[in-house]
């Protein structure tokens, strides 16, 4: 988990602190922040809460706020851009003010402009929610069922900051570990690979099929559940989600054989056996080879 005095701590991010979610008018939720980072956090802010008593909507006891704030992407810090309040307040009211055409995530500008850095970030974590909300809506019958129930999306307010990062309200997984966790006991994934395949496979058939394609695919964002003796995973993290209504022709099917490869060849090393013993327990109907989708 990230601790309190990293970098990447989010300054509101402190057990029992009150968070202020805008879910669109005249709708808004305070929730109470139960704990600070997920072990299966990606690169934002993962924060496990609970409903405040006078919050308006339905919500379970306990679920996860994902925080698309660009202060504490993981990604600036891997590529040494510190955040500094004036740039972040400058490219806010850009974005705010100026059309700005569609975001191209490759146009990465130089870090001694601290304000066209701050104006890539907030782009760049505005297009992974969006991603993220999209995939969620367009698989909703997967909600529940292969991939985590969505409760809303909104953004949250900060006091001292100009920007309101986008959040998106996720089911909590609580009793999981990750095909990284998974894959490091032999024999308990051996055991379970009849039943968490097939779970598998029928899961991105379903989201290929429905034109989404995760496009990070790797063990930390591959749920088995339950924990102790795992029949079926859940699949998380849709920020870089690619559609099929927006691929260029020949674009959709590379996506799709780098997502077959990227799980079943990881899984055959892990437990120490052949790929064809892995094909072995995925249903011919699901397997890509024999129903690519279109």
């Amino acid at each position: 988990m990230v601790p309190p005095t990293d970098p990447l701590f989010p300054g509101y991010a402190k057990e029992n602190h009150l968070l202020d979610i805008h879910l669109g008018e005249p709708y808004n939720c305070a929730v109470t922040l139960l704990v600070h980072s997920m072990p299966y956090q990606g690169q934002y802010p993962l924060l496990l809460v609970s409903p405040y008593q006078d919050a308006p909507c339905a919500f379970p006891q306990t679920f996860l706020v994902k925080v698309y704030d660009p202060r504490y992407i993981t990604r600036r810090y891997r590529e040494s851009i510190p955040w500094s309040h004036q740039p972040e307040t400058v490219a806010q009211h850009t974005i705010a003010t100026v059309d700005l055409g569609e975001f191209d995530d490759s146009a990465m500008p130089d870090d001694d402009d601290p304000v066209a850095c701050e104006l890539y970030y907030q782009r760049f974590c505005a297009e992974d929610a969006r991603r993220e909300r999209t995939a969620y809506a367009t698989l909703e019958h997967l909600q529940g069922n292969g991939i985590p129930r969505c409760f809303g999306s909104g953004h949250l307010s900060l006091q001292s900051r100009s920007v309101r990062p986008p959040v998106l309200l996720i089911e909590h997984i609580s009793d999981a570990q990750t095909m990284e966790q998974l894959c490091k006991d032999r024999a308990a994934l051996v055991q379970a690979m009849p039943s968490i395949l097939p779970s598998a496979w029928r899961i991105f058939r379903e989201c290929w099929e429905h034109g989404v394609e995760h496009n990070d695919v790797h063990f930390r964002n591959i749920l088995a559940t339950p924990a102790q003796h795992p029949t079926s995973i859940v699949l998380i993290d849709f920020s870089e989600s690619f559609f099929r209504e927006e691929c260029e022709p020949g674009e959709w099917k590379r996506y799709l054989d780098h997502a077959y490869f990227g799980v079943k060849i990881p899984v055959a090393r892990a437990a120490q056996v052949s790929r064809s013993e892995v094909e072995r327990f995925v249903p011919a109907d699901t397997r890509l080879e024999s129903k690519s989708p279109r």
